[in-house]
């Protein structure tokens, strides 16, 4: 335990630093076409490749492959240079504190949350392609205050 704490803490060596790097470039690819980039052993990149997940620099998830399980190494996107978050004050005396602590997500509310699912093909009721989500996100990130009315788009859709 007391090792992994230690892997976790550390820099990067230099062929590991070589690995994110080209993780990075590529972006998502599978355990045998990262060695063969590298020209390395399947222990040695095993050993690279833990390190990096331990310190969340890599994603790396088993898939089946070709009717053999492989890994898939992807890279991770750090967007916390590009948002700037900022204190929020929630008047804790006010009914809706609640629902302006969680910036009127839509999802919470919604009408088809039930129906709503990453494999649903009606692209309504996916949430990669949620209108209303998408709104409530875009809203947020401008610091405008998001406002649905799920009734009028229920007597909408039923109509």
């Amino acid at each position: 335990m007391e090792e992994k704490r230690k892997e976790i803490r550390r820099n990067l060596k230099k062929d590991e630093k070589t690995v994110l790097e080209i993780v990075n470039r590529q972006r998502d690819l599978y355990f045998d076409e990262l060695k063969t980039l590298l020209n390395t052993t399947h222990n040695d990149l095993e050993k690279i490749l833990d390190v990096l997940s331990l310190q969340s620099k890599i994603k790396v998830k088993r898939e089946l492959l070709d009717s053999s399980w492989t890994k898939r190494i992807s890279a991770i996107t750090d967007y916390s240079k590009d948002v700037d978050v900022s204190g929020l004050k929630i008047n804790k005396t006010r009914k809706d504190f609640i629902w302006n602590l969680f910036s009127r997500q839509p999802c919470f509310i919604c009408i088809f949350h039930e129906k709503c699912n990453e494999t649903n093909l009606e692209k309504q009721l996916n949430p990669h392609h949620c209108q209303w989500l998408n709104e409530w996100i875009e809203a947020t990130l401008e610091g405008k205050e998001y406002s649905i009315n799920f009734d009028d788009i229920k007597n909408t859709v039923q109509d």
